[in-house]
């Protein structure tokens, strides 16, 4: 009965860890190899589970330096600092079978074994999120350009302006945020003006021109304006 009871347990265990979101292995420190893995293991690096585990570990290190130290060094003290306990949680880049380049977040941790070292590791495949950031950072870049820039919701209530919108109109950024364009209106155009450049967005989804606007002490300056409609999924304007 305890035999049945511990192999009904072992099988659960297999259940959760093949159902686990998460790419996970686990590693043989005497071996130097890998002895399980999981079906998210086998999508992640390319290969089914016994050519995962019968062949040797440098085959999903990526070429080159990191931090100045080959991966093969990086792998022995990740291991060392697994082996004195804890969980070590870091990002890597791993390559698959195809060789193929993927950024994770490892999660390291010795697994409680009275004669063997094993160490269990696993993979969240982060490069979308990496890719995101690294949007969000070049975003952040060209928005703080020599142009001044404001950003407005549908309703053209501005939500954002850079430092080069303020050095040009003299309006600071908590002046503005929450009102309208309208507050650079020189008064300088007429009516016809203003329905030609929104016929122009309606249409073409951008205008490009010559405008004259406001400054905050009251100076009317001519200036190059370009306004771009920006569509959600759907097809609807979410920002200018």
């Amino acid at each position: 009965e305890k035999t049945q009871y511990q192999r009904e347990s072992e099988a659960r265990f297999r259940d959760l860890v093949d159902q686990a979101p998460d790419a996970i292995v686990v590693y043989d420190v005497d071996l130097d190899r890998l002895v399980d893995a999981n079906a998210q293991a086998e999508r992640l690096f390319g290969c089914d589970r016994e050519e995962l585990l019968n062949g040797p570990m440098e085959r999903f290190y990526p070429p080159g330096l990191f931090d100045g130290k080959p991966a093969v060094e990086l792998v022995r003290e990740m291991v060392a600092r697994a082996l004195g306990g804890g969980q070590i949680v870091f990002d890597r880049t791993i390559r698959t079978m195809q060789g193929d380049l993927v950024r994770c977040e490892m999660r390291v941790v010795r697994l409680p074994a009275v004669e063997r070292k094993l160490i269990r590791a696993s993979f969240i495949d982060i490069s979308e999120r990496k890719r995101v950031e690294a949007d969000l950072r070049v975003a952040a870049i060209t928005f703080e350009s020599q142009d001044g820039v404001m950003i407005t919701d549908a309703d053209l209530n501005i939500l954002r302006v850079n430092r080069a919108f303020c050095e040009i109109t003299g309006h600071d950024a908590e002046e503005v945020i929450g009102k309208t364009p309208r507050i650079l209106k020189s008064r300088h155009h007429d009516r016809g003006f203003y329905e030609a450049m929104w016929s122009s967005i309606r249409d073409e989804g951008t205008w490009c021109g010559e405008i004259w606007n406001r400054r905050k002490n009251g100076e009317i300056y001519p200036g190059w304006l370009g306004v771009t409609a920006v569509k959600g999924s759907r097809g609807a304007v979410t920002h200018y």
